[in-house]
């Protein structure tokens, strides 16, 4: 059977689909009462620093087009095999089952509390779980037609969220005039790029579907910048209209800030457009992360980095043994609780350490495989003698580095440092 291909349009969402999810709208509120206006300052930054790395991940799928684990074969052909397993396994898995179950424990709260009051909100998440598990073992097809209209739901309702609050258009007059940063100006900005990081993280996702894409050699940039430009769009218009419907201590501290601001903007049609926001975010997560994911296991068994049996594939083509160890993890942390979205920003910033590990990994291998390979193929217009690598790099240290302040940022360190020397080990 003749699978279809991916146009510029099903490859945005597919980078998308993992960066917008409902632990980044508690992220957003959060920097939004942090640094104000200066928040979209950070997420500016971001947005260009995660362009560079869409410069770098496009010339490695040029480089090595038929690397079915993109990442993992990356960093493999750069600088061996131990390395590549301990970003992979860290980046791809780790963190990436926080994320998802972060996710899954926010969209089964908000629903069981919108549509189903009395049921536990695990099943709701195991529901949700379960279904995008069946979705993404149909193959490319279903996963292509799902994906796009859960990420264009989300954008769309993000986008209108924002500027609804902006402009008083249904006449719902804002609470609060204004918000006085925690951490006003360029300290403010410094301290939350490493927040907005978040937001913006996972555009990759699209790599390891290029052979499944109509023109790959072009759509692999395109799709990860344009879904970062919109992106960065839509949550700063969000962001701005947050903070004049959401008391500064509730974005601060509540686990469902977005909620909030629903209701207080439309009521309860608020409240249940942000409800279904909230499964299409908690879908298009879990959908590109398991897509995802799969495949890069499934290139990891190619070269021997994980077991052989992560090669198997269903009719449809899927990768299914790569799904199981994600989705099993997930069933086990919502099922015993562990899954709960207390401290969910915190969960998101040790994640990030790992993220920033395989950024400045994939710039490196850029580097390391210009200068090993320097007549092989690749858009000789995006090299800028390697300014934007060297940039990512000293950026992402720094980010890492200052990931937060004070004891939170010990703790967050403390835990990535412990993760990492044990994959190392």
């Amino acid at each position: 059977m003749e699978k279809k291909k991916l146009g510029l349009w099903s490859a945005m969402a597919a980078s998308v689909g993992l960066i917008v999810a409902s632990n980044c709208l508690v992220s957003l509120s959060v920097g939004m009462a942090q640094a104000g206006n200066g928040f979209i300052i950070s997420m500016i930054i971001v947005t260009i620093l995660n362009i560079f790395a869409a410069m770098s991940f496009s010339e490695l799928n040029i480089l090595m087009p038929d690397a079915d684990g993109g990442t993992s074969q990356y960093i493999s052909a750069a600088f061996g095999k131990a390395p590549s397993i301990v970003c992979n396994i860290s980046t791809y898995v780790i963190a990436l089952i926080f994320a998802s179950t972060a996710e899954l424990a926010i969209c089964g709260t908000v629903l069981s509390q919108l549509f189903f009051p009395g049921v536990d909100p695990r099943v709701v998440s195991m529901v949700i779980l379960v279904a995008f598990f069946l979705v993404n073992l149909k193959g490319i097809d279903i996963f292509a037609n799902v994906q796009n209209f859960m990420v264009y739901f989300l954008l769309i309702s993000m986008g209108l969220f924002g500027i609804i609050g902006l402009t008083n258009v249904v006449g719902s007059a804002p609470i609060y005039s204004n918000v006085t940063p925690v951490q006003p100006g360029a300290s403010g900005v410094a301290a939350t790029l490493a927040l907005a990081f978040w937001l913006f993280i996972g555009g990759e996702s699209v790599i390891p579907l290029s052979k499944d894409m109509k023109n790959p050699k072009r759509d692999i940039f395109l799709a990860f910048t344009l879904g970062l430009i919109v992106i960065c769009i839509v949550q700063s218009l969000m962001g701005s209209a947050m903070v004049r419907y959401v008391a500064q201590d509730e974005m601060l501290s509540s686990n469902s800030p977005q909620m909030t601001f629903a209701i207080n903007l439309l009521g309860d049609f608020g409240k249940y457009w942000m409800g279904l926001a909230c499964l299409m975010a908690a879908g298009s997560t879990l959908s590109a992360q398991y897509m995802s994911s799969s495949k890069i296991l499934h290139g990891m068994a190619q070269d021997g980095i994980v077991p052989k049996c992560f090669l198997k594939e269903n009719r449809y083509r899927t990768p299914y043994i790569g799904l199981l160890p994600i989705a099993i993890s997930d069933a086990v942390l919502i099922i015993s609780n562990l899954a709960n979205t207390e401290g969910i920003t915190f969960i998101c910033q040790a994640a990030c350490c790992f993220w920033l590990v395989t950024y400045i990994m994939m710039h490196a291998a850029v580097l390391v495989l210009r200068k090993k390979y320097p007549d092989a193929e690749r858009n000789k217009k995006m090299m800028f003698l390697g300014i934007p690598q060297i940039i990512g790099i000293v950026v992402d240290i720094y980010m890492i580095l200052y990931v937060d302040t004070g004891i939170t940022r010990i703790k967050i360190l403390s835990i990535f440092g412990v993760l990492l020397v044990a994959l190392v080990i």
